[in-house]
């Protein structure tokens, strides 16, 4: 009797033959997020063992890969979204006559940093932009000189 290198003697599909099962996927989750091995696979009822075997699985990198990619996504838009009022707080820290100077300094560093920052990337935006129209422009044809004396 042949069988087939996905089945096993028993009957049943090997797990690295088969689809991620929900849990697991939950589990890959938990476990992308910062929890321990062991408390992922608790979370879901299952053994350690058991979920560490299913992280060999041929789709669980590029599982982890994206959950990762997700959640970055999302920490990286709740900072966006608080950016405004967190610059207010260091503001009102560095105006703080009755804080410390080492946290005005600090504060008022932070608040520069971050306005030069903004500065530097508009700059780039716009340098960014001038390359693309070159571009473009070369590949309809226009031929233009690039100052490169700036």
């Amino acid at each position: 009797m042949t069988l087939s290198a996905a089945t096993r003697q028993n009957g049943r599909t090997h797990h690295l033959a088969s689809e991620l099962p929900p849990k697991v996927m939950t589990a890959l989750s938990l476990a992308a997020t910062g929890m321990s091995w062991s408390d992922a696979a608790a979370q879901v009822n299952m053994s350690t063992e058991a979920l560490r075997k299913w992280r060999h699985h041929p789709d669980s990198q590029g599982f982890l890969e994206t959950v990762v990619r997700e959640n970055l996504v999302v920490s990286k838009n709740l900072a966006i979204s608080k950016s405004q009022r967190m610059i207010e707080i260091l503001c009102e820290i560095a105006e703080d006559k009755n804080a410390r100077p080492y946290a005005r300094t600090n504060a008022a560093s932070a608040v520069l940093d971050k306005a030069l920052k903004f500065d530097e990337m508009q700059f780039q935006r716009e340098e960014l932009s001038k390359v693309r129209q070159l571009l473009e422009n070369r590949e309809e044809g226009k031929t233009t000189l690039i100052d490169v004396s700036e």
